[in-house]
Parts: structure tokens; sequence; C-alpha cells
């Protein structure tokens, strides 16, 4: 919760976020939980493994919509307030875990932070090892199997497939 406080304290203070815990995921299965968990992954550090098989087509990750546990960095100023209140080792984990994207085709490149237990899914370094993507990479918030996913495989999905223009 601290990531979620100082964003609110130091960066914007009228963001909500979801109501989801930092420690859930968006697409839930049938025991309320999401189809993942995170632990080590050997030579990779965290990751998401899949906690029950996962059918090809099933959402993953993601909901309608998009999600509110990004935080949206949109000057170097916010983030820098941002890191300077975080205790070190988590700033140094917030730089780990960010992104830059464009949130409208065109638009400005921002800085995202996931708050949330998705931010652990690593990058399969090549489309025909992922096994989550978009449908129809029109999308980068919703993420489908591409393939029948077992029990404890680890979810790989590859960070080059997001629609042109936003990366």
């Amino acid at each position: 919760q601290t990531l979620r406080d100082v964003y609110n304290s130091e960066v914007d203070s009228s963001f909500v976020f979801d109501e989801l815990p930092p420690t859930q995921g968006y697409t839930l299965n049938e025991n309320g939980a999401p189809p993942y968990y995170a632990k080590i992954s050997p030579g990779k550090g965290r990751s998401l493994f899949a906690s029950r098989d996962i059918k090809e087509g099933e959402l993953v990750d993601g909901i309608e919509g998009g999600t509110k546990s990004d935080m949206i960095f949109t000057t170097v100023e916010a983030l820098q307030r941002y890191l300077l209140a975080l205790p070190e080792p988590m700033a140094c984990d917030v730089l780990e875990w960010s992104y830059t994207q464009k949130l409208v085709k065109g638009g400005p490149a921002v800085l995202l932070v996931a708050s949330d237990i998705s931010s652990l899914m690593n990058d399969a370094w090549g489309d025909d090892v992922a096994n989550v993507g978009p449908k129809d990479k029109t999308s980068s918030t919703l993420l489908y199997a591409n393939r029948d996913i077992g029990k404890n495989e680890e979810i790989l999905m590859s960070y080059g497939v997001f629609p042109p223009g936003l990366w």
C-alpha cells in the first residue's frame, strides 16, 4: 500500500486506485483468486505462474476499459518527488517496474508503474515463447492465453506486441 499512498501524497491526491489489493490480479478464477501466483523464476527473479490450468483464449489478466492500478507520471519532477518519498529499496524496485507508453495514439509518452501483482509478468524474449498477449493487438490492458497453459507453468508475455504508436 505504501507505493499507492506515496503516489497520492506526492503526485496526485485525487487519483483513486481500484479496491483490488496489490497482491491480487484482475481476472478471477472459480475460487475467487487470480489464475496466477508470484514466485521466483530461475535467472529472471520474481515472476507469475499459473495457479491452475488456463485454456487457450481465456482472459489471464486485465479488465475491460483498463485498470486503476497504474501510477502515471507525466513529468520528471513528479517522478522525482515520488521516488524521494519512498524507502530507498522500494524506489529501486519502482524503477525496475516502470515503463513508458503513450496512453493515446500520437500523444505524449508517459512513465507508468503498475502497482499490482501483474507487474511481475516477465518478457518471453520472443513471440514464439510468449503464452499470453493481447487478442487483437489493439489493447495493451487485456492479456489472453495464446495456447493452453499448464498449472505451475510460468506466464510470459512479449513486451513487443503492444499496438503500434503506443510504445
